[in-house]
């Protein structure tokens, strides 16, 4: 259908607003006195998305967590292609999209104990929009083994202990350890 919207305009230059995003549009233009318009037809361009709607985070280990969201309210006239996950502007992964509602994706490799502000982006042809926002906390997990015990006989009736710290804190400082002291007959 076209509906006809007319201007008058005393310089060589206007700006239609009000268009639709990728939609065709032929306009005329005449000067004073003239019976023979100039005419074209001319395409808008699409708009980057809006950002993912419903946003939801679960920590699934120490390293993983998984998103889950919903495709953004409005696409910028374009099918959204892909969606991308950031942490600090760095990107963490970026996923094609889906056919289903339901948008999801498993980001990896973080850092444990670690708490992250993570960027969801919806993008198009016209690029990435805006993100919404969602923070999750790795978990922490348990250290390794300390590593090298020895000890040094102080007296006949006493040790002293040593050891290396472990290789692996489990993703925080060791802040204690636990000596258990066993008797064998």
């Amino acid at each position: 259908s076209e509906a006809e919207h007319t201007s008058i305009q005393t310089g060589p230059e206007v700006t239609v607003t009000g268009l639709n995003f990728t939609s065709r549009y032929k306009f005329r233009i005449s000067a004073e006195g003239k019976l023979n318009p100039a005419s074209g037809w001319f395409l808008t361009e699409p708009q980057v998305p809006s950002a993912p709607r419903q946003v939801l985070v679960q920590v699934r280990t120490s390293t993983t967590v998984s998103l889950q969201y919903w495709p953004p309210a409005e696409p910028g006239g374009a099918q959204v292609t892909t969606y991308t996950a950031a942490y600090h502007n760095a990107l963490l992964l970026s996923q094609e999209a889906s056919d289903d509602q339901v948008q999801r994706m498993t980001v990896t490799n973080l850092t444990r104990f670690t708490n992250y502000s993570l960027a969801v982006r919806a993008c198009n042809r016209a690029g990435c929009g805006n993100p919404a926002m969602v923070t999750a906390a790795t978990l922490q997990t348990f250290p390794a083994a300390p590593r090298m015990l020895w000890a040094k006989a102080l007296s006949l009736r006493s040790l002293h202990l040593f050891w290396e710290p472990p290789v692996d804190d489990g993703g925080a400082q060791v802040t204690q350890y636990t000596v258990l002291s066993l008797i064998h007959i």
